[in-house]
This record gives structure tokens, C-alpha cells and sequence, in this order.
């Protein structure tokens, strides 16, 4: 079954899509999402910044960097703000082998860990990172900004 979640947080000035599906189901793309929280006037359109979200078919999916991977296994989409995580889940579970994609939108620069699998990526303020991995380790992993020290998920690989 696929599910498609769309969290707009207007109050905090983020938004953000994920999609989620079983392993049966092929992933269907997120819908765009802009950042500004309200429609802007025809003056305004052209000062309006635009995020887009991971393209996706049913064949593959490419990460911002143009990579292909298969369809994730599991998902995890990432809003942090002013140090909090705004949108987010606490636990990301996924079959041993299962891919797992993580996108974050942060509004400081920092580094993100996924400790077991020695995973280091730059975050940009206010650009979003994509990037996928394959979840081959079993066991509890932590997913952290490094730099603020802030746990952003726990990975449950079984």
C-alpha cells in the first residue's frame, strides 16, 4: 500500500512531502514543495524559493546528486529548525538489505552521522540532502547532526 504524508508546517516556514510504500509497491514521486508558506502574489512568484523533492519512477529513484538507487525500503524525511527536529520520526525500522532514504531540510549548516555504517554528509543550511544506503548491518543505529549533537532517528535494522 502506498502512503503519501504531506506536512506543512507554516507557523515554523518549512514544508515537507514524503512518501512511504511496501516492498510489493513500486514508489511514487513526492510532489514538489515550496517553502513559502503562503500562495504568493503574481509580484512575488518570481522571489518565491522552490524546493524540489527526489525524482522517482517505478524503475528507479535519483537522489539529488543525480544517483540512481533502487525504490527506498524505508523512508525517513527530516525537517530540523532552531536546533529541534520539526518533522521527523523517533524510529526508522528496515529489513536487513532493505534501502533506506533519508531526506533532511535543516536551517543551519552541520554534519549528519548514521553511526554503524560510518555515514558522514554535509548539510547546507536551507538545501535539502537526499541520499540512500543500504541497510546490510543488523541492530540499533543512531542517525545524528554531529555538530549540534542532535539525534534525528534511531535505525532498527533487522
Amino acid at each position: 500500500m502506498i502512503r503519501q504524508i504531506s506536512v506543512a508546517l507554516s507557523a515554523a516556514g518549512v514544508a515537507v512531502a514524503a512518501v512511504g510504500c511496501s516492498a510489493e509497491e513500486p514508489a511514487a514521486a513526492p510532489a514538489p514543495v515550496r517553502s513559502a508558506a503562503a500562495t504568493p502574489t503574481s509580484s512575488q512568484k518570481s522571489q518565491a524559493p522552490q524546493e524540489t523533492a527526489p525524482t522517482s519512477t517505478a524503475a528507479h529513484t535519483a537522489d539529488d546528486n543525480g544517483n540512481d538507487y533502487a525504490p527506498p525500503d524505508a523512508y525517513a524525511p527530516i525537517a530540523v529548525r532552531d536546533g529541534k527536529v520539526l518533522v521527523g520520526q523517533p524510529t526508522v525500522g528496515v529489513k536487513r538489505g532493505g534501502v533506506v532514504l533519508v531526506k533532511l531540510l535543516s536551517d543551519r549548516t552541520d554534519k549528519l552521522h548514521v553511526s554503524g555504517y560510518e555515514i558522514t554528509k554535509d548539510v547546507q543550511a536551507g538545501k535539502p540532502l537526499t541520499f540512500s544506503f543500504k541497510a546490510d548491518t543488523p541492530g540499533k543505529f543512531e542517525a545524528e547532526l554531529t555538530q549540534s549533537r542532535l539525534k534525528l532517528f534511531t535505525l532498527q535494522v533487522s
